[in-house]
């Protein structure tokens, strides 16, 4: 499977070019490993990632995105919720969650899940993004507006984050997971690309101006915290229980 479209092919998100590259390419996935993939929906990612490892395991609420993962990729998949996982403790070497983490109504107990059921020098593997960005704050605000003036949020202002980074590696920390790598991903001048369903700079001059931004400030995509002009992170943590 590519891990990045051909030039000028703008239908992919120019948030996952970097963010797809450091979940396939640059994270540790060996063959030893027997991995969890928390809220793996149609099993995309985890199909992409089972040749490098011994055993991957879905699970998720979404029975219907389950039962594509199982029809398409011959998945081995649980109905579970990310708060409660139906795995016993200490089973998988790495547990990772792509693109949802945000979505849990509580993170503290998603949080104290993935580390129950991972084992001791095992690794969890999260994406996360910058709460801080302009693009987060603005989009949360109009949406809370919208809210307050309709009764009902009309426009899912996408990926609410409710802790920086800081309070999340603290949290993880608290537990015993402590962090061993952050990508720190998307570095965009922290332009505001979208309000709302609205697109004021398009995906293609998004993507463009990522790579401008990677190329002429030479921020390093790896590193050991979180980069504040990135947009998207990668965290990578030790469990240390």
């Amino acid at each position: 499977m590519p891990i990045l479209t051909p030039e000028g092919e703008t239908d992919k998100h120019f948030s996952l070019y970097e963010l797809d590259y450091v979940l396939l390419e640059l994270c540790k996935w060996e063959k030893t490993d027997i991995i969890l993939d928390v809220a793996c929906g149609n099993g995309y990612y985890s199909d992409a990632i089972r040749s490098k490892v011994q055993k991957i395991y879905g699970t998720d609420l979404n029975i219907d995105l389950l039962y594509k993962a199982k029809k398409d990729f011959s998945m081995e998949v649980v109905t579970g919720n990310a708060q409660l996982l139906p795995f016993q403790s200490s089973i998988f070497t790495k547990v990772y969650c792509y693109r949802s983490f945000y979505q849990f109504p509580d993170l503290t107990h998603a949080a104290k899940e993935m580390i129950r059921v991972c084992k001791p020098e095992g690794t969890i593997v999260i994406t996360y993004s910058n709460i801080r960005h302009p693009y987060y704050a603005v989009n949360q605000l109009l949406d809370k507006m919208i809210s307050l003036l309709f009764g009902r949020r009309l426009l899912y202002a996408d990926r609410r984050n409710s802790l920086s980074m800081s309070k999340l590696i603290r949290m993880f920390s608290d537990m015993g997971a402590k962090l061993e790598t952050c990508y720190s991903c998307n570095i965009s001048f922290f332009l505001i690309h979208r309000i709302l369903i609205f697109n004021i700079i398009s995906n293609a001059h998004m993507l463009k101006i990522t790579r401008a931004a990677r190329a002429f400030l030479k921020r390093p995509l790896c590193g050991i915290k979180p980069d504040p002009l990135a947009f998207d992170y990668v965290i990578v943590f030790k469990v240390c229980k």
